[in-house]
């Protein structure tokens, strides 16, 4: 375990910090530069590998610039990589010490062969250049025209294809103060943010209790003080330059082009009510009686998304079947559908209630009942008028009957669902 580092949850506020410092190459780098979207999806990964000290929120961007009347080979060059980071003030932030194994690595990122060959070897002075409060320009004018540019330009339900990543500070209680300590970590709070009301969205602030809902520390396995971070990536995604700014139309956008997960009732068949059986008769009554149905891929997304990334998702849904459940109206947990083709449990108090008739095959002609699938008939004056259902079994009627007397008959069923058991 590292070193802890006691800090203040509140009083803190992000600021673009430059740092630089000087190195030497034979290659001609004047214009390379580590552009947002780089320096993006390098954040992402290092703040999901927790790479990031504590105070640093993401890269903003780097470049390399060359010193003039530069020789042939050796040439000395000025590398300047910005990071987003929380101080109390901008003396704080000016004094943010140069984390120099990270700087190396976005460096190395920056300018290396295909074969991972850093071009530029770097002296190693680091230093602070430049401070900028989050949200101005370098000139110190705030950005107030790109970002309503950027805001206005963008058409309804199209979104970026980005997440809202909260970074997650553990800490432990040392001699009565949190101390941060080892496990820092990126949780995906996309979907937990869009849900909000667009009030508290406003009103979040990091290092409270605002942020610290967004995260599930159960699911995370922490027991113990913690911090929470989010807001700067909640304005990235949006590309606004404060949570204030985030207009009604930009939430209800956001909301229609993102929370789309994969459900297997995505793809449905057209079945009639009379040739149901098995799990799509089972589904067909629960979906008769009004009961919530989701897919069991889906249901895991929803529990796993703000606790486990995305490839390890994927990974374990490979693991377990994409059956349909039931959401249970009392406990609201998903479980799987009833029997109802072919328990008595669950199938009896529907034939009790709806008062149905069934009648054995035996009490019938051999031209009404041809063959095994019509051994008994069902049918009930209590339900809408239908004509009679047939089935192998008791259970397969009377369901059949209660589902057209609900639905009509013919039903959409997904496609995924098994006729038979």
């Amino acid at each position: 375990m590292s070193q802890p580092t006691v800090v203040s949850r509140r009083g803190v506020v992000p600021f673009n910090v430059t740092f630089e410092a000087t190195g030497f190459t034979d290659a001609d780098l004047c214009n390379c530069e580590f552009a947002e979207e780089e320096a993006r999806g390098f954040s992402e990964v290092a703040m999901t590998e927790g790479q990031f000290p504590a105070g640093i929120l993401s890269v903003v961007r780097g470049w390399i610039s060359e010193d003039d009347a530069q020789k042939p080979t050796d040439r000395k060059v000025f590398v300047c990589v910005t990071l987003r980071v929380y101080a109390a003030s901008v003396e704080d932030a000016s004094r943010t010490a140069p984390p120099a194994a990270l700087l190396t690595r976005i460096v190395d990122a920056m300018a290396s062969t295909v074969t991972g060959e850093c071009l530029v070897s770097l002296e190693g002075n680091w230093k602070v250049t430049e401070v900028v409060p989050f949200g101005e320009l370098a000139d110190g004018q705030a950005g107030d025209g790109s970002v309503e540019t950027i805001r206005q330009g963008r058409p309804d339900g199209e979104l970026l294809e980005k997440r809202i990543l909260a970074v997650f500070l553990p800490q432990a209680w040392v001699n009565d103060y949190a101390t941060y300590i080892d496990g820092q970590q990126a949780v995906d709070v996309t979907k937990v943010v869009l849900e909000m009301d667009l009030q508290k969205i406003h009103a979040l602030r990091d290092y409270s209790d605002s942020t610290d809902a967004l995260i599930d520390t159960v699911a995370l396995g922490h027991n113990g003080p913690f911090t929470v971070r989010a807001k700067d990536s909640i304005c990235d995604f949006f590309e606004v330059k404060d949570l204030s700014d985030i207009a009604e139309s930009m939430l209800l956008a956001a909301r229609k082009a993102t929370l789309k997960l994969p459900g297997i009732q995505s793809e449905t068949v057209s079945v009639k009510v009379q040739e149901l059986s098995g799990s799509r008769l089972d589904w067909a009554v629960a979906k008769a009686l009004g009961c919530s149905l989701v897919s069991a891929h889906d249901h895991f997304r929803r529990i796993a998304a703000g606790a486990w990334s995305e490839e390890k998702i994927v990974e374990h849904l490979g693991k377990i079947s994409n059956e349909q459940w039931i959401i249970d109206p009392i406990t609201h947990n998903a479980v799987p559908i009833p029997t109802f083709s072919t328990s008595w449990q669950s199938a009896g108090p529907i034939i009790d209630r709806e008062n149905m008739w069934l009648s054995s095959a035996r009490y019938m002609a051999p031209s009404v009942t041809p063959d095994a699938d019509r051994a008994w008939m069902a049918k009930s004056l209590a339900l809408a008028p239908i004509a009679p259902m047939y089935g192998p079994t008791p259970h397969v009627p009377a369901m059949r009957c209660y589902v057209a007397s609900k639905c009509g008959e013919v039903v959409e069923t997904p496609a995924s669902l098994s006729g038979r058991k």
